[in-house]
């Protein structure tokens, strides 16, 4: 089966294009510019290519700083309150108040019977989850000394809140707890609040231990990814074999063509660019990325 162009290919083309352009001058695309965005449509050289690549384009999300404080936003004051009250944990008056209460500086805010923290691969400050939490504090939704490395949180705190960007596979997530095993020993409830969270990750990680509730502002699945891509005269296999003929045609050589898991999302933030995207919206080697990671 060969990968066939639909007679308005052209004006598909140019249309996703000039909405592109529109994203970057009303300044959403904040890490993405009309230089980048031509540099990474120059990866494909032929007509095919470049229809290929504006269906990417098409479907792709990102979500800047503006929209990231909103969905973090919707977390803290809907989510979050709603998880601590069904588990009996802590239970707000008002979001008013429960806003005040979370970024005062007085000594009520360390008798609050939780803490934060983030997910590290490695245990060290520069993670996209640290850069979420300071964000956060900046932006005076959360005072700083709510937050904790996770083994710095003392014993008599029984509810850890781990805040997140996204978690693809869930893979990171369990590397950190079995790391800190111990650690997680202490709690009684452990509550994951990623922004994005992929539907694989919550099915894994809510059988990993029953003391894990996740919560999250959006849900991925293969309706969100390089999966939903279809034409009228291309299904979406075919989309996955030209997937494979530009890699072999271009010689390039990646580990994870579909993205980390095979999840294949379309999905880029301020903050970070996840590993489970298509590997096309972020390869750097002979080959100019969308985003970097």
């Amino acid at each position: 089966m060969s990968f066939k162009l639909p007679p308005n290919h052209q004006q598909l083309y140019a249309e996703v294009y000039s909405r592109c352009l529109a994203l970057i001058d009303l300044g959403y695309w904040t890490r993405i510019d009309k230089s980048i965005l031509d540099d990474w449509l120059s990866n494909f050289t032929n007509k095919e290519e470049k229809f290929f690549a504006i269906q990417i384009l098409f479907h792709f999300k990102f979500r800047n700083n503006k929209t990231i404080i909103s969905m973090f936003n919707q977390i803290i004051q809907v989510l979050l309150p709603q998880k601590l009250e069904e588990l009996n944990i802590y239970k707000i008056n008002s979001i008013s108040d429960w806003e005040k209460t979370l970024k005062t500086s007085d000594k009520e805010l360390f008798k609050l019977p939780f803490r934060f923290s983030t997910i590290n691969k490695k245990g060290a400050i520069g993670e996209s989850g640290d850069a979420l939490f300071r964000l956060m504090a900046q932006k005076n939704i959360l005072n700083k000394k709510l937050g904790r490395f996770i083994d710095s949180i003392t014993s008599e705190c029984k509810v850890v809140i781990l805040i997140d960007d996204i978690t693809g596979s869930g893979g990171q997530f369990i590397d950190f707890f079995n790391r800190y095993k111990e650690n997680f020993n202490q709690f009684d409830y452990i509550i994951y609040a990623p922004l994005i969270a992929h539907i694989e990750a919550i099915d894994k990680l809510t059988k990993l231990d029953n003391r894990i509730h996740i919560i999250t502002s959006e849900i991925l699945t293969k309706e969100e990814s390089f999966y939903k891509i279809f034409d009228e005269n291309n299904s979406n296999e075919r989309y996955l074999e030209f997937t494979k003929k530009i890699i072999k045609d271009k010689r390039l050589k990646i580990k994870f063509p579909l993205g980390y898991s095979e999840q294949a999302i379309l999905y880029g933030l301020e903050l970070s660019t996840p590993n489970n995207n298509h590997s096309f919206v972020y390869h750097d080697i002979e080959w100019y990325p969308l985003l970097r990671r």
